[in-house]
């Protein structure tokens, strides 16, 4: 089956779209603290997963040079 980068954006596009709704929707309804705390914990994990991505060794890195106007 051939799907063209064009629609497979548009599908990526509107599943995250969904996702969001759906979380936002069950954020709201849900009164379950454990749940909360493992979310959050989830939430925090994949967040560093992230900032590891860019960054494995976690060392400061220079991605330019500051330029001095006289």
């Amino acid at each position: 089956m051939y799907v063209n980068f064009k629609t497979l954006n548009m599908i990526n596009a509107i599943k995250s779209k969904l996702l969001t709704y759906l979380f936002t929707d069950w954020l709201k309804k849900v009164e379950d603290k454990e749940l909360l705390d493992l979310t959050k914990v989830m939430i925090t994990q994949r967040e560093s997963q992230l900032e590891g991505v860019d960054n494995p060794s976690g060392r400061t890195i220079i991605r330019g040079f500051k330029r001095y106007e006289n």
